[in-house]
């Protein structure tokens, strides 16, 4: 008996110890033993007042559903959980991600008698590799709008040029008079500025995704602005 004590006070003071929640349930999921950080994880001073209680007495309905389920699973069929992540509201109200790892616990003749569950905080890593989703989602919608930029200044760039070399051609034509050349003169210098104004626009682009831009406020002329606009489009 004293050897018994003694090893229940070794595994006892081992888990006090322990920065993990650990915990032992019955095959009805109720808790038999727990350390200290799975009281705190409850929201109980003393790791004693959880013994008979369930997930469904600390928990939201969902978790202790799904927690049940899968303990289940484990007493029934002798399967194991390994490194499960969960989210759970702790009794700080606070919403955290642990690593839970839950094996069935076996007497002498082999039958399941419960089961022992250790639960890691891994809110960090969690959150570390959910920005780095959300940044590599951003990248692949980033590279997907420069593709079709690209593509779509091709496009745009193509035309005033085209108009530019076409005219220019034409201008070297002997037979041009000068009426004919001072309107083809028109139509590149036309060209030219609509080339100028897209590349002017390209570099605004740059300079906002460099955050370079810089944004003055001042009067406009809101009828010279859509003047322009109906002449230039």
């Amino acid at each position: 008996m004293e050897n018994l004590n003694t090893e229940r006070d070794l595994l006892q003071a081992l888990m006090d110890n322990f920065p993990y929640t650990i915990y032992f349930k019955d095959t009805q999921s109720r808790f038999t033993r727990v350390n200290r950080a799975q009281a705190t994880m409850l929201g109980i001073n003393d790791p004693e007042e959880a013994i008979g209680k369930t997930d469904f007495d600390y928990f939201t309905l969902q978790h202790a559903q799904d927690a049940f389920r899968d303990e289940q699973r484990i007493l029934t069929m002798g399967e194991q959980l390994i490194g499960k992540t969960e989210r759970i509201r702790n009794a700080q109200g606070n919403y955290i991600w642990v690593s839970a790892t839950k094996i069935p616990v076996r007497n002498s003749e082999g039958e399941i008698t419960g089961l022992v569950g250790i639960s890691i905080d891994v809110t960090e890593r969690y959150l570390a590799e959910q920005k780095l989703r959300e940044a590599r989602k951003k990248a692949i919608e980033s590279d997907k709008l420069k593709s079709a930029f690209l593509a779509n200044m091709s496009h745009e760039i193509r035309t005033p040029m085209n108009g530019i070399l076409g005219f220019s051609n034409l201008l070297r034509m002997s037979n041009v008079d000068r009426d004919q050349q001072l309107e083809y003169l028109g139509f590149i210098e036309k060209c030219g500025n609509s080339l100028l104004n897209l590349i002017d626009d390209i570099i605004d682009i740059s300079k906002i995704e460099a955050g370079q831009i810089v944004i003055r406020n001042s009067k406009t002329c809101i009828n010279e602005v859509l003047r322009e606009l109906f002449f230039h489009f």
